[in-house]
């Protein structure tokens, strides 16, 4: 805080109310001209004093000098990090999953892989699955089958699901993991850290016929296509 002496009784008085000005003015002109990534040890600085870091993936994070050190803002065990500024932002035009799919597709990018919240429809998602195979098949009954995922598990998935259908697509009904009637169905073994395997079951693979309450919908079937999906 400059000291201003307000009795002034000579010009010496004056010089050296100037003189404590100047020295202010130089402080403050020096603060605000230094680069905000100037590198700052933590011994430095006083109270008060911000500075900013530049993070490995391309974001700054800053920190505030307190009498207790120097500390960073964070929302729970997260750094706070600053990006874009909003008018940047918002001149993006938001994207779908799928768009950014069909976008990570032609770039050989994984931001779809990466991404849980969908900016388009507004809604978290679920993360995608490390493997998905596609419709395989056509697969059939009273029959052993065994897949490759390549995914090198070191542990049971956290999750594993998979659909049957009777045409190649995907087509409507399909079929979710449960036994339909008495020797219908398959079981699915993962009998390693890249493969799985299932073992159809002798009258049909999935459906049923019949309109009594209760049964399921659709065909029995004894040819379909078994899509998986795996989250390790």
């Amino acid at each position: 805080m400059a000291k201003i002496t307000t009795k002034i009784t000579s010009f010496t008085d004056v010089q050296k109310s100037l003189q404590e000005i100047e020295k202010v003015l130089n402080e403050l002109t020096q603060s605000v001209n230094s680069s905000a990534e100037t590198e700052v040890s933590d011994k430095d600085g006083k109270t008060g004093d911000i500075k900013t870091q530049r993070n490995a993936d391309g974001t700054y994070s800053f920190e505030v000098k307190t009498d207790e050190g120097w500390k960073v803002p964070a929302l729970g065990n997260s750094l706070i990090k600053f990006k874009d500024k909003l008018n940047t932002i918002r001149q993006t035009t938001p994207k779908s999953i799928e768009e950014l799919a069909e976008s990570d597709a032609s770039t050989g990018d994984s931001t779809a892989n990466l991404t849980t919240f969908d900016e388009k429809n507004n809604k978290f998602i679920l993360p995608r699955p490390d493997y998905d195979s596609g419709w395989l098949g056509a697969i059939s009954t009273n029959s052993t089958v065994s897949y490759s995922h390549n995914l090198n598990l070191t542990d049971v998935p956290k999750l594993l699901f998979y659909w049957v259908s009777g045409t190649s697509t995907g087509g409507y009904p399909v079929y979710g993991p449960f036994y339909t009637t008495h020797n219908s169905g398959f079981v699915l073994t993962l009998t390693n850290s890249n493969t799985i395997k299932i073992e159809i079951d002798d009258n049909a693979i999935a459906g049923e016929g019949g309109s009594s309450a209760g049964d399921p919908d659709g065909e029995e079937l004894t040819s379909a296509y078994v899509r998986f999906f795996i989250w390790k």
